[in-house]
């Protein structure tokens, strides 16, 4: 969940610096980006992403062969939006670190913070200002997954990240941005808990707390499908409308629930997930569009999404 928030604010962060720099007017030691500004962009980066609340962003600078390079890190993941400068490395880099990472030996790490004695602070500042006066014209809008597909079909939204995927029919297309191992999540004294893993079957007489298909109906679907592949119609007790909601639920003794395997990170002591087996995927995020409505914005985030994910 981290790496789609960090994804989609670095390639709007990406796409706003390269459109200041199209305008024009910028500090020198930023005309050439992405090359010979790796240092700057991930400070003043790093520095708005640390008033957003989604994680610690810390600055990192490495060293090899006498050249660096500089890059942010939160919680274990680099991002990188000036990578490209060097041969064969993608534009934006959201991961864990690869080995070409690992190449790089550590020479400063720190909070990602904007220095107000950096000699060209004043510059730099203007400069951030530009960038996220390009942001500010994009508005985020909260809502769930079945409004987001009737948002983009009237064209009241040009992009969703929501949890997504197949045929959307109508013109929608998508693509995931992160998937996970579908898992169970239920009581530490379920009689299902003893085993290392659980079959779909299996499942069959349980009482199921479902995200609701009001709010994610291809995502409801695709669970409903996968219980009828294995030979049983789900019985479902509750719908929620948050996977948090199921976990809850579950917590109270309300019944089991299919939910993503990163879910054990956030459960509560008396709930266990367990891993489904044959394994299942789902999509987590997608990012999604209607590629009837044109949009030179959308279009770029989209080329950016597609350019790390092959990275």
């Amino acid at each position: 969940m981290l790496r789609s928030a960090a994804l989609e604010l670095a390639a709007s962060f990406r796409l706003a610096v390269e459109i200041v720099i199209e305008i024009g007017n910028v500090p020198m030691h930023i005309q050439g980006f992405p090359s010979g500004c790796c240092g700057i962009i991930s400070e003043l980066m790093g520095d708005y992403f640390n008033t957003l609340e989604v994680g610690e962003f810390f600055y990192v600078c490495g060293m090899k062969e006498g050249a660096s390079h500089a890059w942010l890190e939160v919680d274990g993941l680099i991002v990188d939006i000036t990578g490209d400068q060097f041969p064969d490395r993608p534009s934006i880099y959201v991961d864990t670190p690869d080995a070409w990472y690992g190449e790089w030996e550590e020479d400063i790490k720190h909070l990602a913070v904007h220095e107000p004695s950096a000699f060209f602070y004043g510059e730099e500042r203007r400069f951030l200002e530009r960038v996220l006066a390009q942001l500010n014209t994009v508005s985020v809008r909260e809502i769930d997954s079945a409004e987001a597909i009737f948002a983009l079909e009237a064209g009241d939204i040009d992009i969703a990240f929501a949890r997504l995927e197949g045929n959307l029919g109508r013109n929608l297309q998508s693509l995931p941005l992160s998937e996970d191992r579908l898992a169970i999540a239920l009581l530490n004294d379920h009689p299902l808990a003893a085993s290392e893993s659980i079959s779909l079957k299996s499942l069959a007489d349980e009482a199921l707390v479902m995200a609701s298909r009001d709010v994610s109906p291809v995502y409801f679907d695709y669970l409903v499908g996968q219980c009828k592949a294995s030979g049983f119609a789900p019985r479902i007790v509750h719908q929620v409308r948050s996977v948090s909601s199921q976990v809850a639920f579950v917590r109270c003794g309300q019944g089991i629930a299919l939910v993503p395997t990163s879910m054990g990170k956030l459960a509560p002591n008396n709930v266990l997930i367990r891993p489904l087996f044959p394994e299942v995927k789902v999509v987590t995020t997608a990012m999604a569009w209607h590629s009837d409505h044109k949009n030179p914005l959308v279009d770029a985030m989209i080329d950016q999404a597609k350019q790390t994910l092959l990275s």
